[in-house]
């Protein structure tokens, strides 16, 4: 675990939390720590993080009408922007995950870099 990692993480988080918005962000320092935060649970998310496990977060989606004491309205616009959160995130994250890949192995080929989980070891320097 990387001090600086950390307290970036949580500045990003309380930047989330301050302006009650979602994110994914991707957190990297040499010589290969990460830090990965994601928040999806803004005041109108209908996610509720239930746990994690290996490398994952779970969550849970929940919107009944007892929630919203009948009010179909807000019921509705919270779902819809629950939906938009998830679904406009994932596309970005999926598009940006092929570009990510692909350079990635350009990167490897182009160094000699072999991974090992997050931690490479390297080849002959070129």
């Amino acid at each position: 675990m990387n001090p600086k990692l950390i307290q970036a993480h949580a500045e990003i988080e309380a930047i989330l939390v301050k302006h009650d918005i979602a994110g994914h962000v991707i957190l990297h320092t040499a010589p290969g720590d990460i830090e990965i935060v994601i928040r999806l649970d803004p005041s109108y998310s209908r996610l509720q993080e239930v746990g994690d496990g290996p490398g994952m977060v779970s969550y849970r989606f929940s919107a009944t009408s007892e929630q919203y004491r009948g009010d179909a309205d807000a019921q509705w616009r919270d779902v819809a922007a629950t939906a938009n959160m998830v679904d406009s995130m994932a596309q970005i994250l999926s598009r940006s995950a092929l570009a990510m890949l692909d350079l990635a192995q350009r990167i490897n080929v182009a160094a000699g870099a072999h991974h090992t989980g997050l931690y490479p070891t390297h080849g002959t320097a070129h």
